[in-house]
This record gives C-alpha cells, structure tokens and sequence, in this order.
C-alpha cells in the first residue's frame, strides 16, 4: 500500500504540473476579460484540483461553519498547514483576493496565473510600506464587496507548532471594519508543509469560526481573538483525525 500510494502522490504531481503547462496559457487568453470572469476560469482548475486530489490522493474534506458567513466582503485569518487550502478554499468561499508574497508571482506558470488574479502581492521585508499597501488595496477590494484571505502567520506551519502571529491582518482588519471569520484546520496531517507529495489518505477538516466586528478593537486585540479561536479548533480537528485514524 505504501508503494502505491507513493506512485498516485508521483502522478499527482505531474498531473498538477502538466495542467499548469496548459491551464495557464488558456488562461492569458482571458486578460482582457473582467476579473470576474478570470476568477471563473481560474475556479474550473481549483476545481478539477480538488478532485484530483480526493480520488487520486484519498485526501477528502468536510466542512463546519460555511452557511453562517455574513456576506462576501469579510476578511478570512486562515491558518497555513498546506497547499490543499490553496486550492479548496478558492472553490467554497464568494469572489475573495489573497494577500501574498510578491515573489509567488515568480513562480513559472502558477505564479503567472495567480497574476491574472490580482492579489495584494508584498514584499514583506519592506515593513511598514508593505503593511501600507495591504491596507489601501484592502479597503479597495472591502468597498468593491469582496473579501480578502489572509494567513496571519505569513507562510505554512507545521501541525502544532507554536504559532506566530503577524499585526498585518489586524491593522487591515481595524482600516476597514470589515467582519473577520477566523478558520481553522488539520490539512497538514495527510499533506505536509512544503511537501509536493501528498502524505497520506484521510479526511481534512476545514471549520469557519464565528465572524466578529473589529470595530473598536486594536490591531493587537483582533490578531489575538483570531489567534484565540484558531489555535484550540485545530488542536481539536487534529485530535479528531488522530482518533479517527487509531
């Protein structure tokens, strides 16, 4: 078993590369079309990704908390354990734009189509500039009513480290008033951080938190309220898949 599943992880890949070879060229041919519609297209391939990824990668998903979301212009603090959340969160929430660092826009031919998209793409060592253009490109995008993702801590985390909270989030969060919905999650159990293979079968759980108003709330205050759900609800997704699996 564990032969094989090394040989669907390998197809996986070369599946997800070849797809980008050809996805992204297909992709160009809608640069002059509305954002939206790009943001249509860009869905057929998370899409045929996801599912890749259940019946390839015996990797399925179950969801908590998506019905209870008010609206689309939210600010989503999302914890960061894989590349799987990259792909299915694009495919469960309305139009959102992520906040990124500006060197994924490098990467050839995934970078290239993550362009088209339109992030907020940082350079984060320039500090308090970077922190600047994610807060006047996000009251643009709140105002436009879509919702911007962010992860808080800036780049995967292994399951169960101990977390580390960037302020970034916080001050968008304060500029705009818009709702934050912090998320939470165990992907990093079946598909490890900086893993191009896939781990190991299973079921991830992806659950949405209660939205709050960081209305009169310091930046501070609202990166720990995100921190203070997030953190306990993946140490307990984690638990559920560890018992799960005994």
């Amino acid at each position: 078993m564990g032969l094989l599943y090394s040989l669907r992880s390998l197809l996986f890949v070369v599946i997800v590369a070849v797809s980008l070879v050809i996805f992204v060229p297909f992709l160009l041919l809608f640069f002059r079309t509305s954002l939206e519609t790009r943001n249509r297209v860009a869905r057929w391939w998370m899409y045929f990704h996801r599912a890749l990824v259940q019946h390839l990668g015996g990797i399925d998903f179950r969801v908590e908390g998506l019905d209870a979301l008010p609206g689309s212009a939210v600010i989503y603090f999302a914890k960061h354990q894989s590349t799987w959340e990259t792909l299915v969160l694009q495919t469960l929430l309305p139009h959102y734009v992520w906040i990124l660092k500006k060197e994924a826009l490098r990467i050839p031919f995934f970078g290239w189509g993550l362009a088209l998209l339109e992030p907020i793409a940082i350079d984060r060592s320039s500090g308090r500039k970077a922190v600047d253009q994610i807060v006047d490109q996000g009251k643009v995008w709140i105002e436009r009513g879509s919702g911007i993702l962010i992860f808080p801590e800036g780049t995967r985390r292994e399951p169960g480290a101990e977390p580390d909270y960037k302020i970034g989030g916080g001050i968008l969060a304060v500029a705009t008033g818009a709702p934050v919905v912090p998320v939470a999650l165990n992907s990093g159990m079946f598909w490890p951080p900086k893993s191009l293979f896939l781990k190991r079968p299973g079921t991830i759980d992806l659950r949405f938190g209660p939205a709050f108003d960081p209305s009169g709330m310091t930046p501070e205050q609202v990166v720990a309220k995100a921190q203070d759900w997030i953190e306990p609800t993946c140490r307990e997704l984690m638990q559920q898949a560890e018992f799960r699996n005994r």
